[in-house]
Protein backbone atom coordinates (compact mmCIF):
# COMPACT_ATOMS: atom_id res chain seq x y z
CA UNK A 1 0.00 0.00 0.00
CA UNK A 2 1.46 3.36 -1.05
CA UNK A 3 1.44 5.86 1.82
CA UNK A 4 3.45 8.53 -0.01
CA UNK A 5 1.94 11.99 -0.52
CA UNK A 6 1.67 13.46 -4.02
CA UNK A 7 3.06 16.90 -4.92
CA UNK A 8 -0.10 18.79 -3.98
CA UNK A 9 -0.34 17.05 -0.63
CA UNK A 10 3.32 17.75 0.10
CA UNK A 11 2.70 21.39 -0.79
CA UNK A 12 -0.22 21.48 1.64
CA UNK A 13 1.90 19.93 4.38
CA UNK A 14 4.69 22.47 3.87
CA UNK A 15 2.25 25.40 3.89
CA UNK A 16 0.54 24.27 7.09
CA UNK A 17 3.86 23.47 8.73
CA UNK A 18 5.19 26.93 7.89
CA UNK A 19 2.13 28.70 9.29
CA UNK A 20 2.08 26.72 12.54
CA UNK A 21 5.85 26.95 12.98
CA UNK A 22 5.56 30.74 12.91
CA UNK A 23 2.75 30.64 15.45
CA UNK A 24 4.04 27.93 17.80
CA UNK A 25 7.65 27.23 16.83
CA UNK A 26 8.57 28.59 20.25
CA UNK A 27 6.96 26.46 22.97
CA UNK A 28 6.80 29.55 25.19
CA UNK A 29 4.38 31.13 22.72
CA UNK A 30 2.00 28.19 23.08
CA UNK A 31 2.12 28.45 26.87
CA UNK A 32 1.13 32.12 26.61
CA UNK A 33 -1.75 31.33 24.26
CA UNK A 34 -3.26 28.50 26.33
CA UNK A 35 -2.94 30.60 29.50
CA UNK A 36 -5.50 33.09 28.17
CA UNK A 37 -9.02 32.71 26.82
CA UNK A 38 -10.28 31.17 24.59
CA UNK A 39 -7.28 28.81 24.82
CA UNK A 40 -6.23 29.18 21.20
CA UNK A 41 -5.02 32.03 18.98
CA UNK A 42 -7.92 33.67 17.14
CA UNK A 43 -5.43 35.19 14.66
CA UNK A 44 -3.97 31.80 13.79
CA UNK A 45 -7.50 30.38 13.49
CA UNK A 46 -8.28 33.14 11.00
CA UNK A 47 -5.12 32.35 9.05
CA UNK A 48 -6.15 28.71 8.84
CA UNK A 49 -9.44 29.92 7.39
CA UNK A 50 -7.66 32.17 4.87
CA UNK A 51 -5.68 29.15 3.67
CA UNK A 52 -8.94 27.25 3.14
CA UNK A 53 -8.12 24.68 5.80
CA UNK A 54 -11.30 25.11 7.87
CA UNK A 55 -13.41 24.21 4.85
CA UNK A 56 -11.05 21.54 3.57
CA UNK A 57 -13.35 18.45 3.65
CA UNK A 58 -16.61 20.15 2.68
CA UNK A 59 -18.20 20.36 -0.75
CA UNK A 60 -17.51 23.48 -2.78
CA UNK A 61 -21.27 24.14 -2.90
CA UNK A 62 -21.17 24.47 0.89
CA UNK A 63 -18.23 26.88 0.87
CA UNK A 64 -15.55 24.22 1.25
CA UNK A 65 -12.57 23.00 -0.74
CA UNK A 66 -13.83 19.52 -1.66
CA UNK A 67 -10.70 17.77 -0.35
CA UNK A 68 -10.58 14.31 1.21
CA UNK A 69 -9.56 12.59 4.46
CA UNK A 70 -5.89 12.46 3.43
CA UNK A 71 -5.67 16.24 3.22
CA UNK A 72 -7.49 16.56 6.56
CA UNK A 73 -5.02 14.12 8.11
CA UNK A 74 -2.07 16.22 6.93
CA UNK A 75 -3.41 19.29 8.74
CA UNK A 76 -4.19 17.30 11.91
CA UNK A 77 -0.68 15.82 11.98
CA UNK A 78 0.98 19.23 11.62
CA UNK A 79 -1.21 20.56 14.42
CA UNK A 80 -0.05 17.73 16.66
CA UNK A 81 3.58 18.29 15.72
CA UNK A 82 3.66 21.71 17.43
CA UNK A 83 0.76 21.15 19.88
CA UNK A 84 -1.25 23.92 18.23
CA UNK A 85 -4.34 24.35 20.47
CA UNK A 86 -6.69 25.32 17.63
CA UNK A 87 -9.79 23.03 17.64
CA UNK A 88 -9.40 21.75 14.08
CA UNK A 89 -10.57 18.17 14.65
CA UNK A 90 -13.36 19.11 17.08
CA UNK A 91 -14.80 21.84 14.87
CA UNK A 92 -14.04 20.73 11.31
CA UNK A 93 -13.98 16.92 11.42
CA UNK A 94 -16.55 16.22 14.13
CA UNK A 95 -19.06 19.07 14.38
CA UNK A 96 -18.61 20.14 10.76
CA UNK A 97 -18.71 16.55 9.60
CA UNK A 98 -22.09 16.00 11.24
CA UNK A 99 -23.54 19.14 9.67
CA UNK A 100 -22.16 18.05 6.29
CA UNK A 101 -23.66 14.55 6.64
CA UNK A 102 -27.05 15.41 8.11
CA UNK A 103 -27.80 19.10 7.63
CA UNK A 104 -30.13 20.68 5.10
CA UNK A 105 -28.79 22.78 2.24
CA UNK A 106 -29.49 25.96 4.22
CA UNK A 107 -27.85 24.61 7.39
CA UNK A 108 -24.75 23.49 5.51
CA UNK A 109 -24.45 26.87 3.81
CA UNK A 110 -24.80 28.74 7.10
CA UNK A 111 -22.68 26.58 9.42
CA UNK A 112 -20.07 25.18 7.05
CA UNK A 113 -19.78 28.42 5.12
CA UNK A 114 -19.26 30.33 8.37
CA UNK A 115 -16.74 27.78 9.61
CA UNK A 116 -14.77 27.85 6.36
CA UNK A 117 -14.57 31.66 6.55
CA UNK A 118 -13.43 31.55 10.17
CA UNK A 119 -16.35 33.59 11.50
CA UNK A 120 -18.23 30.73 13.15
CA UNK A 121 -16.95 28.03 15.50
CA UNK A 122 -19.16 24.94 15.90
CA UNK A 123 -18.70 22.15 18.42
CA UNK A 124 -20.42 18.85 19.15
CA UNK A 125 -22.14 18.69 22.54
CA UNK A 126 -22.60 14.97 23.05
CA UNK A 127 -20.83 13.56 26.13
CA UNK A 128 -22.90 13.30 29.29
CA UNK A 129 -21.94 12.67 32.89
CA UNK A 130 -22.03 8.93 33.65
CA UNK A 131 -21.66 7.81 30.03
CA UNK A 132 -18.57 6.28 28.40
CA UNK A 133 -18.17 7.22 24.75
CA UNK A 134 -21.60 6.09 23.61
CA UNK A 135 -23.04 7.10 20.25
CA UNK A 136 -26.53 7.75 21.62
CA UNK A 137 -27.78 10.45 23.96
CA UNK A 138 -29.05 9.45 27.37
CA UNK A 139 -30.23 12.27 29.64
CA UNK A 140 -30.57 15.43 27.53
CA UNK A 141 -34.12 15.51 26.19
CA UNK A 142 -35.81 17.30 23.31
CA UNK A 143 -39.50 18.19 23.46
CA UNK A 144 -41.58 19.55 20.59
CA UNK A 145 -44.27 22.13 21.30
CA UNK A 146 -46.21 23.66 18.45
CA UNK A 147 -43.54 22.92 15.89
CA UNK A 148 -40.73 24.32 18.06
CA UNK A 149 -38.15 22.26 19.93
CA UNK A 150 -36.64 22.86 23.37
CA UNK A 151 -33.78 21.01 25.07
CA UNK A 152 -33.25 20.22 28.74
CA UNK A 153 -30.29 18.58 30.49
CA UNK A 154 -26.51 18.80 30.85
CA UNK A 155 -23.66 18.02 28.45
CA UNK A 156 -20.11 17.68 29.81
CA UNK A 157 -17.37 17.84 28.71
CA UNK A 158 -18.03 19.88 25.59
CA UNK A 159 -14.82 20.79 23.72
CA UNK A 160 -14.54 24.59 23.49
CA UNK A 161 -18.16 24.73 24.60
CA UNK A 162 -17.81 28.16 26.18
CA UNK A 163 -16.38 29.73 23.01
CA UNK A 164 -18.49 27.98 20.37
CA UNK A 165 -20.86 30.11 18.29
CA UNK A 166 -23.17 27.19 17.52
CA UNK A 167 -23.57 23.80 19.18
CA UNK A 168 -24.51 20.56 17.47
CA UNK A 169 -26.38 18.77 20.27
CA UNK A 170 -27.50 15.16 20.59
CA UNK A 171 -30.71 14.64 22.54
CA UNK A 172 -33.38 12.05 23.21
CA UNK A 173 -36.66 12.73 21.41
CA UNK A 174 -39.13 10.00 22.29
CA UNK A 175 -37.05 6.83 21.95
CA UNK A 176 -34.63 8.19 19.34
CA UNK A 177 -31.35 10.08 19.43
CA UNK A 178 -31.76 13.22 17.36
CA UNK A 179 -29.40 16.07 16.46
CA UNK A 180 -30.14 19.77 16.96
CA UNK A 181 -28.50 23.13 16.37
CA UNK A 182 -28.37 25.58 19.27
CA UNK A 183 -27.06 29.13 18.92
CA UNK A 184 -24.45 30.27 21.42
CA UNK A 185 -26.67 33.11 22.67
CA UNK A 186 -29.85 31.02 22.95
CA UNK A 187 -32.28 31.54 25.82
CA UNK A 188 -31.85 29.03 28.67
CA UNK A 189 -28.29 28.12 27.67
CA UNK A 190 -25.64 28.21 30.42
CA UNK A 191 -21.97 27.50 29.71
CA UNK A 192 -19.24 27.12 32.34
CA UNK A 193 -15.84 26.81 30.70
CA UNK A 194 -12.65 25.47 32.25
CA UNK A 195 -9.08 24.59 31.30
CA UNK A 196 -8.10 20.95 30.80
CA UNK A 197 -4.73 19.58 31.94
CA UNK A 198 -3.27 19.84 28.43
CA UNK A 199 -4.19 23.51 28.10
CA UNK A 200 -7.23 23.05 25.85
CA UNK A 201 -10.73 24.11 26.90
CA UNK A 202 -13.93 22.28 27.76
CA UNK A 203 -17.22 23.35 29.27
CA UNK A 204 -20.24 22.21 31.21
CA UNK A 205 -23.26 23.16 29.09
CA UNK A 206 -26.71 23.28 30.66
CA UNK A 207 -29.94 23.45 28.66
CA UNK A 208 -33.05 24.77 30.43
CA UNK A 209 -35.87 24.76 27.92
CA UNK A 210 -33.38 26.01 25.34
CA UNK A 211 -34.72 26.66 21.82
CA UNK A 212 -33.22 24.31 19.22
CA UNK A 213 -33.59 23.55 15.53
CA UNK A 214 -33.47 19.95 14.26
CA UNK A 215 -30.34 19.24 12.21
CA UNK A 216 -31.59 17.92 8.89
CA UNK A 217 -35.07 17.24 7.64
CA UNK A 218 -35.56 13.56 8.50
CA UNK A 219 -37.09 12.49 11.78
CA UNK A 220 -35.21 9.21 12.15
CA UNK A 221 -32.66 8.16 14.75
CA UNK A 222 -29.18 9.68 14.25
CA UNK A 223 -27.13 7.18 16.24
CA UNK A 224 -25.52 5.67 13.13
CA UNK A 225 -24.53 9.11 11.81
CA UNK A 226 -23.03 10.03 15.18
CA UNK A 227 -21.11 6.75 15.36
CA UNK A 228 -19.60 7.31 11.93
CA UNK A 229 -18.68 10.93 12.67
CA UNK A 230 -17.03 9.89 15.93
CA UNK A 231 -15.06 7.21 14.08
CA UNK A 232 -13.76 9.72 11.52
CA UNK A 233 -12.75 12.02 14.37
CA UNK A 234 -10.87 9.18 16.09
CA UNK A 235 -8.83 8.64 12.95
CA UNK A 236 -8.11 12.38 12.67
CA UNK A 237 -7.07 12.54 16.33
CA UNK A 238 -4.81 9.57 15.56
CA UNK A 239 -2.98 11.78 13.07
CA UNK A 240 -2.72 14.57 15.61
CA UNK A 241 -1.21 12.04 18.03
CA UNK A 242 1.25 10.94 15.33
CA UNK A 243 2.54 14.47 14.97
CA UNK A 244 2.93 14.85 18.72
CA UNK A 245 4.65 11.47 19.13
CA UNK A 246 7.10 12.22 16.33
CA UNK A 247 8.13 15.51 17.93
CA UNK A 248 8.45 13.86 21.34
CA UNK A 249 10.70 11.19 19.85
CA UNK A 250 12.82 13.69 17.89
CA UNK A 251 13.23 15.90 20.95
CA UNK A 252 14.28 12.91 23.04
CA UNK A 253 16.79 11.70 20.44
CA UNK A 254 18.38 15.15 20.26
CA UNK A 255 18.58 15.30 24.04
CA UNK A 256 20.39 11.95 24.16
CA UNK A 257 22.91 13.28 21.62
CA UNK A 258 23.71 16.48 23.54
CA UNK A 259 23.30 15.61 27.23
CA UNK A 260 26.48 14.17 28.71
CA UNK A 261 27.08 11.90 31.66
CA UNK A 262 30.53 10.77 32.79
CA UNK A 263 31.89 12.93 29.98
CA UNK A 264 30.11 11.14 27.12
CA UNK A 265 26.76 11.75 25.35
CA UNK A 266 23.83 9.71 26.65
CA UNK A 267 23.34 8.08 23.25
CA UNK A 268 26.58 6.21 23.79
CA UNK A 269 24.84 4.15 26.49
CA UNK A 270 23.40 1.15 24.67
CA UNK A 271 20.46 0.64 27.03
CA UNK A 272 19.21 4.20 26.42
CA UNK A 273 19.65 3.85 22.66
CA UNK A 274 17.61 0.64 22.70
CA UNK A 275 14.80 2.42 24.56
CA UNK A 276 14.77 5.20 21.96
CA UNK A 277 14.69 2.57 19.20
CA UNK A 278 11.66 0.96 20.84
CA UNK A 279 9.95 4.37 20.80
CA UNK A 280 10.57 4.55 17.05
CA UNK A 281 9.04 1.10 16.54
CA UNK A 282 5.91 2.15 18.45
CA UNK A 283 5.64 5.31 16.35
CA UNK A 284 5.92 3.46 13.05
CA UNK A 285 3.39 0.80 14.05
CA UNK A 286 0.96 3.56 14.94
CA UNK A 287 1.73 5.45 11.72
CA UNK A 288 0.99 2.42 9.53
CA UNK A 289 -2.31 1.80 11.30
CA UNK A 290 -3.47 5.41 11.20
CA UNK A 291 -2.57 5.96 7.55
CA UNK A 292 -4.26 2.70 6.56
CA UNK A 293 -7.39 3.79 8.43
CA UNK A 294 -7.38 7.13 6.60
CA UNK A 295 -7.46 5.27 3.29
CA UNK A 296 -10.38 3.20 4.64
CA UNK A 297 -12.22 6.45 5.41
CA UNK A 298 -11.39 7.76 1.95
CA UNK A 299 -12.79 4.58 0.36
CA UNK A 300 -15.87 4.68 2.65
CA UNK A 301 -15.03 1.22 3.97
CA UNK A 302 -15.58 -0.17 7.46
CA UNK A 303 -14.74 3.08 9.21
CA UNK A 304 -15.88 1.92 12.65
CA UNK A 305 -13.55 -1.07 12.85
CA UNK A 306 -10.66 0.92 11.34
CA UNK A 307 -11.13 3.68 13.92
CA UNK A 308 -11.11 1.17 16.79
CA UNK A 309 -7.80 -0.23 15.54
CA UNK A 310 -6.40 3.29 15.34
CA UNK A 311 -7.55 4.06 18.85
CA UNK A 312 -5.97 0.91 20.26
CA UNK A 313 -2.63 1.29 18.46
CA UNK A 314 -2.23 5.02 19.12
CA UNK A 315 -3.19 4.52 22.76
CA UNK A 316 -0.43 1.96 23.25
CA UNK A 317 2.12 3.99 21.29
CA UNK A 318 1.36 7.34 22.93
CA UNK A 319 1.55 5.91 26.43
CA UNK A 320 4.86 4.23 25.62
CA UNK A 321 6.43 7.23 23.86
CA UNK A 322 5.17 9.78 26.37
CA UNK A 323 6.45 7.80 29.34
CA UNK A 324 9.84 7.11 27.77
CA UNK A 325 10.29 10.71 26.60
CA UNK A 326 9.91 11.97 30.14
CA UNK A 327 12.07 9.26 31.70
CA UNK A 328 14.90 9.62 29.17
CA UNK A 329 14.98 13.37 29.86
CA UNK A 330 15.45 12.67 33.57
CA UNK A 331 14.35 15.32 36.07
CA UNK A 332 13.90 18.05 33.46
CA UNK A 333 11.23 15.97 31.73
CA UNK A 334 8.64 16.60 34.44
CA UNK A 335 9.11 20.39 34.60
CA UNK A 336 6.51 22.73 33.12
CA UNK A 337 9.26 24.68 31.36
CA UNK A 338 10.29 21.75 29.18
CA UNK A 339 8.28 20.58 26.19
CA UNK A 340 8.11 16.78 26.55
CA UNK A 341 5.78 16.99 29.53
CA UNK A 342 3.34 19.07 27.51
CA UNK A 343 3.47 16.58 24.64
CA UNK A 344 2.77 13.72 27.03
CA UNK A 345 -0.14 15.65 28.53
CA UNK A 346 -1.69 16.23 25.11
CA UNK A 347 -1.16 12.60 24.12
CA UNK A 348 -2.91 11.55 27.34
CA UNK A 349 -5.82 13.86 26.55
CA UNK A 350 -6.16 12.48 23.00
CA UNK A 351 -6.06 8.94 24.41
CA UNK A 352 -9.21 9.70 26.43
CA UNK A 353 -11.07 11.62 23.74
CA UNK A 354 -13.95 9.65 22.19
CA UNK A 355 -12.78 6.34 23.71
CA UNK A 356 -9.47 5.10 25.10
CA UNK A 357 -7.36 2.09 24.16
CA UNK A 358 -9.00 -0.32 26.63
CA UNK A 359 -12.44 0.68 25.34
CA UNK A 360 -11.35 0.06 21.74
CA UNK A 361 -9.80 -3.29 22.65
CA UNK A 362 -13.08 -4.41 24.24
CA UNK A 363 -15.01 -3.43 21.11
CA UNK A 364 -12.59 -5.28 18.84
CA UNK A 365 -12.60 -8.36 21.09
CA UNK A 366 -16.40 -8.47 20.92
CA UNK A 367 -16.22 -8.87 17.12
CA UNK A 368 -13.67 -11.69 17.01
CA UNK A 369 -16.38 -14.27 16.48
CA UNK A 370 -17.64 -12.38 13.41
CA UNK A 371 -14.55 -13.29 11.38
CA UNK A 372 -14.01 -16.50 9.46
CA UNK A 373 -11.39 -18.94 10.72
CA UNK A 374 -8.22 -18.89 8.62
CA UNK A 375 -6.77 -22.29 7.76
CA UNK A 376 -2.97 -21.89 8.21
CA UNK A 377 -2.37 -24.82 5.82
CA UNK A 378 -4.84 -23.72 3.20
Amino acid sequence: MDFRYDDEQNGLREAVSGLLARAYGDSEQRRKVVATEPGFDEKTWGQLAEMGLLGLPFAEADGGMGAGPVEVSIVAEEIGRVLAPEPFVAAVVLAGGLVSDVGTDAQRAEVLGGLAEGRLLPTFAHAEIGTRWEASARSVTAVEDGGSWRLSGVKEPVPHGARADVLVVSAIAGDQTRLFLVQGDAEGLTRAGYRDHDGTRSAKVTFSGTPAVPLGEATGDRTAAIEKALARARVAYGHEALGAMETALTTTAEYLKTRKQFGVPLNKFQALTFRAADMYVSLELARSTVMWATLVVDADGDVLAAADRVRLQTSRASRHIGKEAIQLHGGIGVTAEYSVGHYTSRLTAIDHLLGDGDWALARLAATVGDHETVDPLG
